[in-house]
């Protein structure tokens, strides 16, 4: 794997759930508007950097890149938690 693909998969398979985790984390243990807004906006941030990763993973392994919009499914999980 090239460097560039290779980090394109790497911060898209690391960066994407932290992000989504930080955000996790700021909707809901604050009730303050800006701060659950500001989560909101972490989660959705992770899912595209993690659907990105994944799409690039997918390509890279032989499958049809848009397999890896699968990924998008881990938004809808944390934005339910």
């Amino acid at each position: 794997m090239t460097k560039p693909l290779q980090y394109a998969v790497s911060q898209g398979l690391v960066l994407g759930p932290a992000l989504q985790f930080i955000g996790w984390i700021m909707r809901n243990v604050t009730k303050e508007h800006i701060i659950n807004f500001g989560g909101k906006l972490a989660i959705i941030l992770g899912t595209v950097i993690f659907v990105r990763g994944c799409m690039v993973l997918a390509e890279r392994k032989g499958v049809s890149k848009w397999f890896g919009l699968l990924g998008i499914v881990t938004g809808f999980i944390w934005n339910k938690l």
